[in-house]
């Protein structure tokens, strides 16, 4: 495994340093109950062989037995404590990429492949839970080495005991044909995973491709309450379901190969491993015939091949299965790695003075400056408009002025300190900027406007007052309480565009 592979175990070690360590006991536990199932059987069939009292007997197969119940025991409070290690682990780990898209730098919002970054995450991750699934065939290739080196401790107990019978060399030779087998097996299974590993990313970017088209027309066509009239206006809709159909009609193809890539690997390994089985139980039934050996040794010989050749065949699978997972979960470490905005030192300045000095800005798709060595110095009270034609930079130039951009090049200085170093959300605090795009969300009205669900109510009634806003708000049942849309709320009220702007720039003055 390469450093790539080990970055899900790393992050989940962060997260929970005990849990990964809960999933190695109990792949201990559970390899070792799988086992002890192989072997119950072959030992009371032994004990039945051996010339003992029917009190010895019952003795020892309550043991055995009373072995086996205390074991699954254990596997099943370890299945508990295991699970809520693992919830906590994906509960946090979906934590850690909300507050990330929270804090890193502005300007990857805009671009889009940050959107393509995000409808990876939301198909390849969320929609199947890549974290968990991972952790899950995680557990499952821990829990197949342990079974492995059992099978290998119970292969030798038996080697020991054919030696004694006299047939060490069928058994050798029996063995050797069938680790033969095992090993073309899972060399059959690396080639067929080395062809996947080469088709599978392709297929699996066009899906996100497919899929991130689609959303783009669900939610912002067919969804959207604005669009509505534009769509009845224009009659697109026509144009929307073609581009709909459209969509489907390449994305189910795609979806099955993604499935028989997936799949592939899996069904071969169970073909293979019941073919070995079969092999192995021909040449034991004619051991038993002859009545060469115990027939609860040829028992355990038996289901200790089946169960080695399930580990070894499952471990290939289960490390193609891994890395399937992991390159789902691509787009969601490419997010955990993107560069924050700048945290500092507390912003403790009041701004009597703002200097833009020599400002060079680009955004991350493209190759040529917006902004080109702006300077510009605005005291308090002053009072500036900026004039351009469209594309000019107006908007990134404030954008950069607010502190939503970082400059490529040049300065920003407050009462001639540079804001490097310091709170970028303390310098934001000192502005309050109305865009034209602004968003209302799906909370009351006061929380709109005040950003926080304590809110001085007096203060906000005199602003609506000065926007001609107050008397419609004081007409409604909950007044400030009243939600916007119905999101939340089924007495959410839809606002209009006029008055939308008119709650925004209260937010502003607040």
């Amino acid at each position: 495994m390469n450093d790539n592979r080990f970055r899900v175990i790393k992050l989940a070690q962060q997260i929970d340093k005990k849990g990964i360590k809960w999933i190695i006991l109990k792949c201990l536990v559970d390899a070792l109950v799988s086992y002890w199932l192989i072997l119950m059987p072959s030992l009371i069939i032994s004990l039945l062989y051996k010339e003992i009292n029917d009190l010895s007997l019952w003795i020892s197969t309550g043991l055995i037995l009373g072995i086996f119940a205390v074991l699954k025991l254990i596997s099943v409070l370890l299945k508990k404590i295991n699970d809520n290690h693992k919830n906590f682990m994906i509960e946090k780990y979906r934590e850690l990429k909300i507050k990330k898209a929270f804090s890193i730098e502005f300007k990857w919002l805009e671009t889009s492949e940050f959107e393509k970054t995000l409808q990876g995450i939301q198909y390849n991750d969320e929609n199947f839970g890549a974290f968990g699934n991972y952790l899950g065939e995680l557990e499952k290739l821990f829990t197949n080495i342990v079974r492995v080196i059992y099978a290998l401790i119970i292969f030798t107990g038996i080697g020991i005991e054919m030696y004694n019978s006299n047939i060490l060399k069928e058994f050798l030779s029996l063995t050797i044909i069938l680790c033969i087998l095992v090993f073309l097996t899972v060399m059959g299974i690396k080639k067929l995973q080395e062809y996947v590993s080469k088709r599978l990313p392709d297929v699996m970017d066009k899906i996100v491709d497919l899929n991130t088209i689609t959303m783009v027309l669900y939610d912002d066509v067919v969804q959207n309450y604005y669009c509505g009239k534009d769509v009845r206006l224009f009659a697109i809709d026509k144009l929307v379901h073609d581009e709909g159909e459209h969509m489907l009609t390449e994305f189910a193809p795609n979806s099955k190969k993604q499935i028989l890539l997936t799949q592939a690997a899996g069904i071969a390994g169970s073909i293979l491993s019941v073919i070995i089985g079969g092999i192995a139980f021909i040449f034991l039934g004619i051991f038993g015939a002859e009545g060469i050996l115990n027939p609860g040794v040829l028992l355990a010989y038996a289901g200790n091949v089946i169960g080695l050749v399930e580990s070894v065949v499952s471990l290939s699978f289960v490390s193609s299965t891994l890395k399937l997972w992991n390159l789902r979960l691509n787009d969601s470490f490419i997010l955990l790695n993107m560069l924050e905005e700048s945290g500092g030192d507390d912003f403790k300045h009041y701004p009597n003075e703002i200097e833009l000095r020599n400002i060079y800005f680009k955004y991350p798709e493209s190759s040529s400056d917006v902004l080109k060595g702006v300077s510009v110095t605005i005291n308090r009270g002053d009072k500036i408009a900026v004039v351009g034609r469209n594309g000019s930079g107006k908007s990134t130039f404030i954008k950069v002025l607010t502190g939503m951009y970082q400059p490529a090049k040049g300065e920003i200085l407050v009462n001639g300190n540079n804001i490097n170093g310091l709170s970028i959300n303390g310098y934001r605090s000192q502005f309050a900027a109305v865009f034209q795009d602004f968003t209302m969300f799906s909370f009351d009205i006061g929380e709109n406007i005040a950003v926080n669900q304590e809110y001085n109510t007096t203060k906000i009634k005199n602003i609506l007052e000065q926007l001609n806003m107050w008397n419609k708000i004081e007409s409604m049942p909950k007044k400030l309480n009243t939600f916007i849309y119905q999101d939340y709320a089924d007495e959410g009220i839809e606002i209009s565009g006029g008055g939308s702007s008119k709650v925004i720039n209260c937010k502003g003055v607040i």
